[in-house]
């Protein structure tokens, strides 16, 4: 059976779990090499160096890395999916993207360290102002272990939320089992959707990022003009809006 184009959407769906998972799998690295002795300790000292190796940072760091090959498979399947796309005569005519370019390469080890530095500073900076803060301010070890280790890899927003909430439990007289076991499952809804907008959002990069080096690639070898534009194929109906029966270029 012949292969099919999908559209940008289907292919983002198809792709999305990749890195969903891959962020995960981080962050479950992390946890596992959670220690909450050491955290405990730690926090007593106000060592941040000694907190981040507690609630295993460096392994966040690390995995987080690895998303460099889900990267490069989303971007040879937008680049793959692109050819696919093209007119017969021209995808007989154009190679697959050669993966190893040097161009290729970079787009994809730039996004990766983009996505783990934002991702590692996030969750230091924000650790970092908890140890400080609680440390100030006197706050119990208990709680303190517990707001830090419901910070790793959420953003900001979240990471705000996250402290509001354990607030609004400290004002209520509840079991310390039954306080961890609330934060646990608010802190996983919150990471959860955190994997899901980052999936959403590297997908959708990859896949055009790949587009776009097919369609350069193309370009050098001289198989399309520099020129060459995306356009609507319309049935030129009532349904179809004026820009796409006027043959606009197709934003996505």
């Amino acid at each position: 059976m012949e292969n099919k184009a999908l559209s940008t959407n289907a292919l983002i769906d198809q792709i999305k779990p990749n890195f969903k998972d891959a962020f995960l799998s981080a962050v479950a690295a992390s946890q596992a090499h959670t220690s909450d002795n050491a955290l405990n300790k730690a926090i007593k000292k106000g060592d941040l160096q000694q907190v981040l190796d507690a609630v295993g940072y460096s392994y966040l760091v690390a995995e987080l890395s690895t998303l460099q090959s889900v990267e490069q498979s989303a971007v040879k399947a937008g680049a793959d999916n692109a050819r696919l796309a093209l007119p017969e005569y021209l995808e007989k005519k154009a190679p697959p993207l050669n993966m190893l370019d040097d161009y290729v390469q970079q787009i994809i080890k730039d996004r990766t360290a983009e996505l783990v530095t934002r991702v590692s500073e996030e969750t230091k900076e924000a650790i970092s102002l908890q140890v400080s803060e609680g440390f100030s301010e006197g706050e119990h070890v208990r709680v303190m272990s517990a707001r830090i280790k419901s910070l790793v890899g959420l953003n900001r927003p979240q990471q705000g939320a996250m402290n509001k909430f354990i607030d609004n439990l400290l004002e209520k007289e509840i079991k310390p089992d039954v306080l961890d076991k609330l934060i646990l499952r608010e802190y996983n809804k919150k990471l959860n959707y955190r994997s899901l907008m980052i999936a959403r959002t590297e997908s959708s990069f990859a896949i055009h990022a790949g587009r776009e080096a097919m369609w350069s690639d193309m370009v050098s070898k001289q198989i399309i003009s520099p020129n060459s534009k995306k356009q609507w194929l319309t049935c030129d109906d009532s349904r179809v809006s004026n820009d796409a029966s006027q043959g606009a270029p197709s934003a996505g």
